[in-house]
């Protein structure tokens, strides 16, 4: 695991500084504390920080193949990377380390691009041609890592992060409105694009090739999209075993301790489950708690610890949210407001300690149907087929007359009901539409000032089909799916994993991101995945394998925090203080008698409106730091 920085040039005759590039490096430095190294030649420079986890002695880069044309950093694992070393070597390729990096450079030399597709595992990798002066760039398939670009004036800068990245003066600050409209909406900076106007993020599944001062972006993996398989539930499920064991072994492959996060939910419970099947050594866990019992998973994660036999590791931990405010913005790089991030580098923390690697069970939720929106979904199709005479107009007749503040919590089933009304038309209109929209068009047009609104010249809320971009377009019934795939499972729960863990040192591996198992899961009937009533209906089946019963009776719980409270009365005086700062009032984006409406009716428990809060907190914390 790595970080990964350079800059090339159009022309070999302006040079790029070593300085630079090592500046760049050093501020993820965290990414990699374990070797560093630069290549530099004419008009290019190549440069990474590395986290020692295959091969520790030979994985030195950047590395060169055999002549020295090619150049190349990595940052990721490739999990297959032993078959394809026996591959090439039996073509007559001479490898001289033991790295996965090295594969990558001899499948480059035989197929170019085309060396993509033998790559199973996660990875961003920028490889320079000394030859043709071309740089190539490349993202797996899920988006587990991350990658940065920007075309500065007579060449391209790229790192994994951006603040690294942004060490480059010479890439133009000015700040993308369009994409603080779309953070509002999200809670994150939805790919291609990134905070900043002149910087793109490559979207998963991509690649790019700068030459000539011209960059190409091409993609070279979307999940199927032919009909549904008809196979009978228990042969998807002895599939789905076979693909998730054979997943889980590879990623145990290191020179490094190995363990797991454990929260007692299904997918990381099932992922344990696994592993301990595939070792003959008790498997190290690690699970995190907090002082509000309602939001920790202390007691599950230790009964199934002690029923598969790991050797468990758990901690209660105080969230210290003043002190990590500045430290997300920093590894982040631009606005994310997801608040889980907060336990994500607590439990990374953790695990840190005893182990260098750790499997988690991301994914399940997006992969096999676990979000309960998705249940929504098929509810809110089976309402809008609801005849308006029959009473649906009647509900929406009243829910508009009725002017009653939402309860405490603004859990009131007048909310409930009030979202999911205006759910089913957004549904009616775009079926790509994700419940995970927090600042809606109306919340938008309210919280905006005229001269924003001018400025960027819409208030809606995110197009999901728009950010599909060059996907294929998913079968009918499983488009959230579909767009949570491309856009919030990189975007969102990737980020937020890859650069929390990061920022402790952490290598995490997601075995149910398997691209293997995603393109299966993408061919199983939405019906094998979740219905009105059940969610991850086939992983639940697997996972009945092998782990009791009330694993997989649990509901899903989430990596939630106790923000709504905590904005009520610690972190009160912050928020108002942030939202009322002055640099906040001058900068004219938003309505200030609003923020303050917002705050007073949060506050006042009238409704929780702590996402949206949130989300302002982030983006005024971030641009406090950049400024």
């Amino acid at each position: 695991m790595c970080g990964i920085a350079g800059k090339v040039q159009a022309s070999p005759g302006d040079p790029v500084s070593e300085a630079l590039v090592a500046a760049m490096c050093a501020a993820m430095a965290h990414r990699g504390p374990d070797d560093q190294g630069l290549h530099a030649e004419p008009g290019a420079c190549l440069g990474m920080r590395r986290l020692k986890v295959i091969d520790l002695e030979g994985g030195h880069q950047p590395l060169a193949n055999e002549d020295g044309t090619l150049w190349l950093v990595f940052n990721g694992e490739i999990y297959n990377y032993l078959e394809l070393r026996r591959q090439l070597a039996a073509a007559g390729h001479c490898l001289r380390t033991h790295t996965d990096t090295e594969v990558i450079l001899h499948l480059y030399e035989d197929e170019g691009v085309g060396c993509l597709r033998h790559l199973r595992g996660m990875f961003a990798l920028a490889l320079f041609d000394t030859r043709s002066r071309s740089l190539f760039l490349a993202r797996d398939r899920l988006g587990k890592k991350p990658l940065y670009y920007a075309q500065t004036p007579g060449g391209l800068a790229f790192a994994s992060e951006l603040t690294a990245l942004m060490v480059d003066r010479t890439i133009d600050r000015q700040i993308s409105l369009e994409a603080v409209d779309q953070y509002l909406s999200c809670l994150f900076v939805p790919q291609p694009m990134s905070i900043y106007r002149a910087v793109n993020k490559l979207p998963s599944g991509c690649w790019a090739l700068y030459q000539d001062g011209q960059l190409r972006v091409e993609r070279y993996w979307r999940l199927p999209d032919g009909p549904p398989r008809r196979d009978p539930p228990a042969q998807l499920a002895d599939e789905l075993d076979h693909l998730l064991q054979e997943a889980v072994s590879l990623r145990l492959l290191a020179d490094v301790p190995v363990g797991a996060f454990l929260s007692g939910g299904l997918d990381s419970s099932l992922v344990v489950a696994l592993m301990q099947r595939a070792r003959s050594a008790p498997v190290r866990t690690y699970s995190i708690g907090f002082h509000e019992a309602t939001f920790s998973e202390l007691p599950q994660a230790r009964q199934l610890a002690a029923w598969l036999g790991t050797e468990h590791h758990e901690e209660v931990v105080d969230y210290q949210v003043r002190d990590l405010v500045p430290k997300l913005a920093y590894h982040f790089g631009e606005p994310f407001a997801d608040s889980s991030a907060i336990p994500t580098y607590h439990l990374s923390r953790v695990a840190r300690r005893g182990v260098t690697v750790a499997l988690s069970g991301d994914g399940g939720d997006e992969v096999f149907g676990g979000y309960r929106r998705y249940q929504a979904g098929l509810l809110a199709r089976w309402y809008n087929r609801w005849p308006r005479a029959c009473g649906r107009g009647g509900l929406e007749y009243l829910l508009g007359c009725l002017t009653e503040p939402d309860t405490y919590y603004g859990r009131s089933w007048r909310k409930k009901t009030r979202r999911f009304v205006e759910f089913a038309r957004m549904v009616d209109e775009k079926p790509h539409t994700s419940w995970n929209f927090f600042f809606d068009a109306a919340a938008k047009k309210s919280l905006y000032s005229e001269e924003f609104a001018d400025t960027w010249g819409r208030t809606g809320t995110v197009d999901p089909v728009a950010l599909l971009g060059s996907w294929t377009m998913p079968v009918p019934g499983q488009e959230m799916l579909w767009t949570d795939i491309a856009t919030y499972l990189p975007e969102d729960i990737m980020a937020k994993v890859d650069r929390m863990s990061m920022a402790c040192s952490l290598e995490t591996r997601a075995p149910l991101l398997d691209h293997r198992v995603v393109e299966f899961a993408a061919t199983v009937p939405r019906v094998h995945k979740y219905s009105l009533f059940h969610t991850k209906r086939l992983l639940r089946r697997v996972a009945g394998r092998y782990l009791p019963p009330a694993v997989l009776r649990r509901p899903k719980q989430g990596f939630a925090i106790p923000l709504a409270g905590w904005l009520r009365r610690e972190l009160r005086p912050w928020m108002e203080d942030t939202l009322r700062s002055r640099a906040c009032r001058e900068r004219g984006w938003f309505r200030q008698d609003h923020v303050e409406a917002m705050m007073a009716e949060h506050v006042g428990g009238r409704r929780d409106l702590s996402q949206q809060l949130w989300a302002l907190l982030m983006l005024e914390t971030w641009l406090g730091a950049e400024h």
